[in-house]
């Protein structure tokens, strides 16, 4: 009986934290950036796209300090494949640039 409840417990519980990356996605696709960003950032597991979508989050509310941060895995896990998008290049430069002064 205890193994049933905990089974059932665990998979309202991952069930969850899926909902939330699901929510944060609809969010972002409905340029609600700050509330995506943070659901994003409550998570510690991020497919390729939610990473990218995370770090673009923070671009477009204007906090590139942030952004830095998360661009940066963004292009490790790229620069891994052999393959940056330019675009996502050309935002993490900008953002680093603009994060200086």
């Amino acid at each position: 009986m205890r193994k049933i409840i905990l089974f059932i417990l665990s998979l309202f519980y991952f069930g969850f934290f899926h909902g939330q990356l699901k929510l944060a996605d609809i969010l972002f696709n409905n340029f609600e950036y700050k509330t995506a960003a943070k659901i994003y950032s409550e998570s510690s597991s991020l497919s390729k796209k939610q990473l990218e979508n995370y770090a673009l989050s923070y671009f477009y509310t204007n906090d590139f300090h942030k952004s830095n941060t998360v661009f940066k895995k963004v292009l490790e896990d790229e620069i891994i494949m052999l393959a940056p998008k330019p675009s996502t290049l050309e935002k993490f430069n900008f953002s680093l640039l603009v994060s200086i002064f």
